[in-house]
């Protein structure tokens, strides 16, 4: 694919095609033109999900081979891979948070100090996770509570099971 002017525009001989798409929170649109085969649609959807962006491109991809070839092509089923890892590893953590604080009863100094570096891991961990991700994927934070509202509540909630794991 080529990128020129906003539209994004394929480099196949045989399929020449532009496109361009855009997003709010809440909803994704996709305009496709081949003007060598004569059609044009617009993909309207109303769900935005940047876990899902997959689905989008399937379904229009999907849409163009229906309309060239007059074959319907499956749909992947959506993966949830992100939202569950993270729905795991919070639930991990306040098991583990939970157990914590049913050991740290016991007054024994070797505990006490090992519980303190983890608590002060856990606090470090809690402060550098939203600067981690962002770094990593690159987008502000408000976009990934925009664009991936249930896994930013997933984050926050680990956010918060690490720093009262820490205290």
């Amino acid at each position: 694919m080529y990128y020129g002017l906003g539209w994004r525009i394929s480099t196949e001989e045989k399929d020449t095609y532009f496109f361009h798409g855009g997003e709010t929170p809440d909803s994704r649109t996709e305009l496709l033109v081949n003007p060598k085969k004569n059609y044009g649609f617009i993909l309207l959807t109303n769900k935005n999900n940047f876990s899902e962006v997959l689905q989008t491109v399937h379904i229009r991809e999907g849409i163009k081979t229906i309309i060239e070839d007059g074959k319907f092509s499956e749909v992947p089923a959506a993966s949830h891979q992100m939202q569950w890892m993270t729905l795991i590893v919070t639930i991990l953590l306040t098991l583990f948070s939970i157990w914590n604080l049913f050991h740290l009863k016991k007054k024994n100094i070797v505990r006490v100090k090992l519980w303190s570096v983890v608590g002060l891991t856990s606090i470090i961990f809690s402060i550098a996770l939203i600067p981690t991700l962002i770094y990593l994927f690159g987008s502000p934070w408000h976009t990934i509570y925009y664009y991936a509202p249930d896994t930013a509540f997933l984050i926050k909630c680990l956010v918060g099971v690490l720093a009262g794991n820490g205290f």
